[in-house]
């Protein structure tokens, strides 16, 4: 696959279906060397048969290219879906791209904001607290104490944070 194209192309053949051809999809999707514009409206494609985390969480990777704000927006404009699987989308790119110094208070804005109670949505949510307890512990603790902060989310990060060798 060498572009726009042909992984458009590669993407409408997809049997969404299939949980491997799924994932192997967005594997190839991050391998192809494409515009941040076309990477965004790709993603966009392969996000519509999602129906599992893992292929949620293969496919997000962390890199400086998906560290900008276009893909700051994009996962932003994910985040007030009502699809599980788009929102949990946004919450991993938060985590995996933008848990630093600079974007954390957006981070935990993003996240207070989250209009979508679904199980792998709120289970992002809490890998992700543990995730920033690791560099930012005394705001992640703050931010985890605020009463808009869904208790079992809460509980499930606080458990994650007691479960890590981190």
């Amino acid at each position: 696959i060498d572009g726009f194209e042909e992984m458009q192309i590669f993407l409408r053949g997809i049997n969404p279906e299939i949980f491997e051809e799924v994932m192997l999809s967005g594997l190839v999707l991050n391998a192809v060397k494409i515009s941040l514009a076309e990477h965004i409206a790709l993603t966009r494609e392969y996000l519509k048969p999602v129906d599992s985390w893992a292929e949620i969480d293969v496919f997000v990777e962390k890199k400086p290219k998906y560290a900008t704000e276009e893909y700051w927006d994009f996962a932003r404009e994910m985040a007030r879906t009502d699809k599980e699987f788009y929102v949990r989308y946004s919450v991993i790119a938060f985590m995996s791209n933008f848990l630093d110094t600079e974007h954390l208070h957006d981070v935990f804005a993003a996240l207070r904001s989250l209009g979508n109670d679904a199980y792998y949505v709120k289970m992002a949510a809490a890998w992700l607290y543990a995730e920033a307890a690791v560099n930012f512990y005394d705001k992640t603790i703050a931010e985890l104490a605020k009463p808009d902060i869904d208790p079992w989310t809460r509980r499930k990060a606080y458990q994650k944070m007691l479960e890590s060798y981190r």
